[in-house]
């Protein structure tokens, strides 16, 4: 869903004369900068642990809610 939204607003944020390179330079961002974050996860659960590699590469995803490693915190019943 991302990727054909904001390709639009590429294309209708470019102007014609730049579209060529505005193009290749994402082509080029999106296939080396994903190998590096898959890489970068792939490290990081060999140094922690695989939940630690989640939650600390899926937070920024997330922002209202801060990463947690203890147990959930239980709901306020209201009377």
């Amino acid at each position: 869903m991302f990727s054909p939204t904001f390709a639009t607003y590429r294309v209708n944020a470019t102007d014609d004369e730049h579209m060529s390179r505005v193009v290749m330079a994402w082509s080029i961002t999106n296939k080396t900068v994903q190998p590096v974050f898959i890489a970068a996860a792939g490290f990081l659960a060999a140094v922690t642990s695989a939940r630690i590699s989640l939650i600390d590469l899926a937070w920024p995803c997330c922002p209202g809610s801060p990463p947690s490693l203890g147990e959930p915190t239980p709901r306020k019943r209201s009377p």
